[in-house]
């Protein structure tokens, strides 16, 4: 028991569970469902996305219930709004990812 005397039950051992692992706009590779010394490595982020962290990143599970390490995130790169003096832009001028901006 908690004091430390014995009290005569039979021990259960319960197995170490980590919380499963998720990317949003992102991959994610190996083992990351949560179970001890599981693996689980931040790949890459989809299109339109930079991984925060420069560089892939790998957590383990480890023996407290938690993963190593921390997480990474997928940003949306933005370039910033256009904007022209003596002239004019058309179309999606926003900065967003993929977006295409016409100068007239």
């Amino acid at each position: 028991n908690q004091s430390g005397v014995y009290d005569g039950l039979p021990s259960v051992c319960i197995p170490v569970q980590c919380p499963a692992l998720a990317l949003a706009n992102g991959v994610l590779t190996g083992n990351c469902s949560g179970k001890y010394m599981d693996n689980c490595t931040y790949a890459s982020c989809n299109p339109g996305f930079w991984l925060s962290s420069n560089a892939s990143v790998t957590r383990t599970c480890q023996q407290d219930g938690n993963f190593s390490g921390t997480a990474p995130t997928c940003i949306a790169v933005d370039c910033g709004v256009i904007a022209l003096g003596n002239g004019t832009v058309t179309g999606g001028c926003t900065g967003a990812w993929n977006t295409t901006c016409t100068y007239a």
